[in-house]
């Protein structure tokens, strides 16, 4: 995962914050939480809520198959999805 220099992060640096497969919708991510959070934020200097859940298909293995978020912007909009990860 690449958190981009406007939420925090260096924009360029991989952080293995969890292992994502060839499936996985990098845009639909990117516009929906870090694209929407920063806008949303930067505009009216509050903050948003961020809550994401992985399903594992069993104990053993370390990459979810799916990944589920919410945003919660400080308008009270709520952004929500489930992205498969295989």
């Amino acid at each position: 995962m690449i958190v981009h220099a406007s939420l925090g992060g260096t924009g360029e640096e991989f952080w293995n914050c969890v292992l994502v497969g060839g499936s996985f919708d990098d845009e639909t991510y990117a516009n929906e939480v870090e694209s929407t959070t920063y806008h949303a934020v930067s505009s009216t200097g509050q903050p948003a809520t961020l809550t994401f859940k992985f399903t594992f298909r069993n104990a053993s293995v370390t990459r979810p198959y799916k990944i589920s978020y919410q945003v919660e912007l400080p308008n009270g909009d709520v952004v929500e999805n489930d992205l498969v990860n295989v």
